[in-house]
């Protein structure tokens, strides 16, 4: 997909489930398309480009977008996903981790 314009007009929200690279550059171009984006790959997860060189093997391009995107577990940061434009959902280990540690009522 090399132009993301032709499939963007009058779509709200996009959820990425592809490789980290790809991810990685197809994001930009929806939020700059106004889309709401929903990353599943690891693209946006942590905070720290350097990271995604070291672990990934790949440089970051946009680092604003990693200060941009909330950790999207909602059971711990639901009223910052509120507002977000670009949420990085975590995966399965960290979702059943922190889940099982989320206090009951």
């Amino acid at each position: 997909m090399s132009d993301i314009s032709e499939f963007s007009p009058g779509v709200d929200v996009v959820f990425l489930a592809t490789a980290h690279e790809v991810s990685h550059d197809l994001a930009p171009q929806f939020l700059e398309a106004g889309c709401v984006v929903f990353d599943l790959s690891g693209a946006f997860r942590v905070n720290d480009a350097a990271f995604y060189e070291k672990y990934y093997g790949f440089t970051h391009q946009y680092p604003e977008l990693l200060e941009q995107a909330a950790y999207g577990l909602a059971e711990w940061c639901g009223n910052k996903l509120k507002e977000a434009n670009l949420i990085a959902v975590p995966g399965c280990y960290p979702t059943a981790s922190t889940a099982g540690a989320e206090t009951v009522d």
